[in-house]
C-alpha cells in the first residue's frame, strides 16, 4: 500500500463542505482530508470511503455526524453523604480554655522543677560547677516566661 498524504482545507463555514451541512447529504468528500471551519472551530475528516466526520464532534463526546457539540455542563448528579467533619483552624472556647490550662499546668511545672534545681545547686561544693549550673537556670527560666 502506497503513503498516504492527508489535506488540511481552511474554509468559512461547515455550508462550504462538500456534501453540505446535511449528515444524508455528505459522502462525496475527497478521501484523506481535512476540513477546517473558521466560523465554528470545527474539525472535520473526509475517510477513505468519502464519508464526512466532525472530528470535534467525536473528541468532545457530541453527537457524532450531526455536527452539535455541546460545551455546557450537564445537570448536577445527586449529592453524595456528608464526609467526617474536617480540622478547623479556628479554635472554638473551649478549645482554648483546655489548650490555656495544658500550658499553664506545663509551665508551673517547669517553674517548680527550676526552683528544686536552684536549691540543689546551692548545696554544691564546687563554685565553678554552681555557677555554670545557676546561669544556665537563669537563661532557661528567662527562655520560659
Amino acid at each position: 500500500m502506497g503513503r498516504t498524504v492527508f489535506e488540511l482545507k481552511s474554509i468559512l463555514t461547515k455550508h462550504c463542505l462538500p456534501g453540505g451541512t446535511e449528515a444524508a447529504d455528505r459522502g462525496h468528500g475527497v478521501p484523506f482530508t481535512f476540513y477546517w471551519t473558521k466560523d465554528s472551530h470545527e474539525l472535520w475528516l473526509c475517510d477513505a470511503s468519502s464519508k464526512m466526520v466532525n472530528l470535534t464532534s467525536v473528541l468532545l463526546g457530541g453527537e457524532g455526524s450531526t455536527g452539535k457539540v455541546s460545551m455546557l455542563p450537564g445537570p448536577p448528579g445527586p449529592a453524595g453523604p456528608v464526609g467526617p467533619k474536617g480540622d478547623v483552624l479556628i479554635l472554638s472556647e473551649s478549645e482554648c480554655a483546655t489548650a490555656l490550662k495544658a500550658l499553664r499546668e506545663k509551665y508551673a511545672r517547669l517553674t517548680a522543677a527550676l526552683e528544686l534545681a536552684k536549691e540543689r545547686n546551692q548545696t554544691r561544693k564546687n563554685n565553678g560547677i554552681s555557677t555554670a549550673v545557676s546561669a544556665v537556670l537563669t537563661t532557661i527560666e528567662k527562655n520560659s516566661q
